[in-house]
């Protein structure tokens, strides 16, 4: 008998235009677990700007969706903070700061992935779930 597998767990970080498509959501998501050798069965939820809880773009990914307030996001502190963002949505950030809020259970450890990758109306990063191994 082996020793049991742990699998890795992560947490994608979406944020996203009005402009954005499903199909653009879908495929950018698919792009960067690809480039991250990241399974979609590893991926535990999605998270994103509060607004877009529920939003049929993301329920089309099968995914937990978890939302998180402008004024939460804000006090993440992200690698790739964007003025651009910052003027829209109220943070400077959505998907990083989602993926890493969405990734804290309360312990160190907690680790992007992947920072932020964008197509035309979609941004989308990756963390890894605190307490999982390296």
């Amino acid at each position: 008998m082996g020793l049991p597998v742990r699998a890795e767990r992560y947490v994608v970080g979406v944020g996203m235009s009005s402009s954005a498509t499903r199909d653009e959501v879908c495929a950018l998501l698919n792009e960067s677990l690809l480039r991250e050798h990241i399974d979609l069965c590893e991926v535990e939820a999605v998270a994103t700007h509060e607004r877009f809880v529920g939003d049929a773009r993301l329920a089309a990914l099968g995914l937990p969706v978890l939302g998180f307030s402008a004024v939460r996001l804000a006090g993440v502190n992200v690698p790739s903070p964007s003025g651009e963002v910052h003027i829209s949505t109220g943070t400077p950030s959505v998907a990083e700061a989602a993926a890493l809020l969405a990734s804290t259970t309360g312990s160190a450890g907690v680790t992007l992935v992947m920072h932020k990758q964008r197509s035309a109306h979609v941004t989308v990063a990756i963390a890894r779930r605190a307490g999982t191994d390296e």
